[in-house]
């Protein structure tokens, strides 16, 4: 898959998940009754989201619990450069003892029992018991999307994440579910079908299958609400898998689940995360990523997590592939840029931004010039570069995604005459910037 195209769907994914919980907050809890009476002509926009006892606790553009966990998952994720489940249930302990706005019940329990950090699959599992195993609360579902974009192991990971607090086979079965579609839909492998995850159902508990047919079958969103059942992990699941099989596009699935009501602002963050790395963060209107609060600490979240992801696939490809020596020029690059992005701070496509757009060409400039003995292209170079960061310093890092994004097409256009994308990477971005330093250096010395 073009790289540019993971990227989107990959931010598109995290994105969709805090939109959803953001805008779903205006309609959570809310019966058909409260819609019409509340939003008569329906909910479009944050300014929109009605100030009321509950939700004038947040800030509008605010997310709830629900963003509030996933972001506990990717924090974790990012300080180990690895899945570290003890961790994980230590940021979630952590959020729980500040102000865990929203909490559910279940977790809430679950959380606050003392001895949780150290034991966190026996306290979950006792508490799931102590509910003489009826609790399957959809606070499990609710922030699963992270576990979509690890680069491999997604079942096992999404199966043990979920069980931090929520042990039911229904909650394990509908994070499972949920977790691979996304990892299908980001990585470019073939999605999920409805029998797939019908199969899948069976493997936990045989009331899940039960709430996909629902969602393939259905027509109408609305008929998959359940008042009496909000907060239900396979009432999420299913509106979840309704937006992704029925919704033509991100917006339109978002309004449908906002506005079908219940426990909107978790069905719609599940929803969304699908519907994000189905159509990609460049199919979200403006609207709803400026309107979130906090979206700089998201877009770091997203760096920090895409740069060890793409580290991790990139080796997982490289160990699957013939080690050749374009495989390993490939490897050791990829590698490299990560690993300095990871130690700088920039995103990864910054990085080979200001490798290959700026750094190797300045050290072209200087050799040019030493050779002609005139300082002539070096200074008009970074006069270039000064005069861009000038007009683009506040929206650096975008113009550096939408750069790299057609660096890339630019590689995928040597498909044409039988190159892959590796191939072309390595003659493109090692061999012919070598070739051009030999040249100059040549002119140099003679």
């Amino acid at each position: 898959m073009a790289k540019d195209l993971f990227f989107d769907r990959f931010k598109g994914c995290l994105y969709g998940q805090a939109i959803g919980d953001a805008l779903g907050l205006g309609t959570e809890g809310m019966t058909d009754e409260d819609m019409a009476w509340k939003y008569p002509h329906g909910l479009q926009h944050y300014n929109q989201i009605v100030q009321d006892y509950h939700r004038k606790r947040w800030k509008v553009g605010d997310w709830t619990d629900d963003t509030d966990m996933m972001l506990c998952i990717a924090h974790a994720v990012i300080e180990d450069k690895d899945v570290n489940y003890s961790n994980i249930a230590r940021h979630f302990q952590m959020w729980a003892q500040g102000e865990p706005m929203g909490i559910g019940l279940n977790t809430y329990k679950v959380l606050n029992v003392a001895d949780y950090a150290e034991k966190p699959f026996e306290v979950s599992k006792l508490v799931w018991k102590m509910s003489r195993y009826q609790s399957a609360a959809n606070g499990g579902v609710m922030r699963t999307s992270v576990v979509g974009l690890f680069p491999s192991h997604i079942t096992e990971c999404a199966e043990n994440i979920c069980k931090l607090t929520h042990y039911d086979p229904r909650c394990v079965g509908s994070c499972v579910i949920v977790s691979n579609l996304i990892h299908a839909l980001v990585y470019g492998h073939k999605a999920p079908r409805y029998q797939d995850m019908i199969e899948t159902a069976m493997d936990y508990d045989e009331r899940i299958a039960d709430y996909i047919d629902l969602a393939w079958n259905e027509n109408d969103i609305n008929k998959l609400m359940d008042d009496e059942h909000m907060g239900y992990t396979l009432v999420t699941l299913s509106v979840a898998l309704w937006a992704y099989w029925h919704a033509k596009s991100f917006e339109d699935g978002l309004l449908a689940v906002v506005n079908a009501g219940g426990d909107a602002d978790t069905n719609a963050a599940v929803a969304c995360a699908i519907l994000g790395a189905k159509f990609g963060f460049s199919s979200i209107s403006e609207e709803y990523v400026e309107g979130l609060i906090y979206r700089n600490q998201l877009d770091e979240t997203v760096d920090g997590l895409w740069t060890i992801c793409r580290l991790r696939q990139v080796r997982q490809l490289y160990t699957e592939t013939e080690k050749g020596l374009t495989s390993r020029l490939f490897y050791q690059v990829a590698m490299s840029l990560s690993r300095t992005a990871e130690k700088t701070g920039l995103s990864y496509n910054e990085i080979n931004i200001l490798v290959y757009y700026l750094l190797i060409p300045l050290s072209w400039t200087v050799l040019f010039d030493i050779g002609i003995k005139i300082p002539l292209t070096t200074p008009i170079l970074l006069l270039a570069w000064l005069l861009l960061w000038i007009v683009k310093r506040k929206h650096f890092r975008k113009w550096c995604d939408r750069a790299f994004g057609m660096s890339v097409q630019f590689l995928l256009f040597f498909k044409r005459i039988g190159w892959n994308y590796e191939l072309a990477s390595v003659i493109i971005c090692v061999v012919l910037p070598l070739l051009i330093y030999a040249v100059l250096i040549v002119n140099i010395i003679c």
